[in-house]
């Protein structure tokens, strides 16, 4: 409907308009959003550029978070790697039977 509207204004000359007409598609546009005030115009777009700085933001803690945690799992492994030789060593001492008594 919107898009017809368009088409038939673009064929009508605003020369050919009484004054009440173009109040009328002054009113019209404005109720169907197609003419806003500058300052709704230009508050929509400070909006619009807190929402992106915050997503970017968002983006930039998240591959922190991200490289951290991958960093974390490295370290962990290796912590584990150290704990498991750690075992071992320890149960191959208690396996060791104990030497016999010095007959001396």
């Amino acid at each position: 409907m919107i898009h017809a509207l368009a088409n038939t204004l673009d064929s009508i000359p605003l020369y050919a308009l009484t004054p009440s007409a173009l109040i009328g598609i002054v009113v019209l546009l404005l109720l169907t959003g197609r003419l806003v005030p500058r300052r709704t115009l230009d508050d929509s777009l400070k909006r619009e550029d807190q929402w992106r700085t915050a997503h970017g933001r968002s983006e930039d803690a998240r591959m922190v978070s991200e490289s951290a945690r991958v960093e974390m799992t490295g370290q962990v492994r290796e912590l584990l790697e150290h704990a498991k030789t750690a075992d071992a060593l320890i149960r191959s001492i208690q396996d060791v039977p104990p030497a016999a008594p010095d007959p001396r």
